[in-house]
């Protein structure tokens, strides 16, 4: 659940960092240059950039007083 591991993903799957960097470290499934994995990366990072949005917005909500609640 942690956005930047996807963002780097997305990144190294962009670039094919396995490939320019070989090695133990870049040899995540996630960095694969595949579309697929690739699109998995991006829509990851969008639905963790929806719920947080939510859960941020839901707890603002909370303390946002009574009267401003139209």
């Amino acid at each position: 659940l942690v956005p930047s591991r996807w963002a780097l993903g997305a990144m190294a799957g962009t670039i094919d960092l396995h490939s320019l960097v070989p090695g133990t470290l870049t040899a995540d499934p996630l960095f694969r240059h595949r579309t697929g994995t690739w699109l998995l990366d991006l829509g990851m990072m969008v639905v963790l950039s929806v719920v947080f949005g939510l859960a941020v917005a839901r707890l603002l909500r909370r303390h946002e007083p009574v009267v401003m609640r139209g």
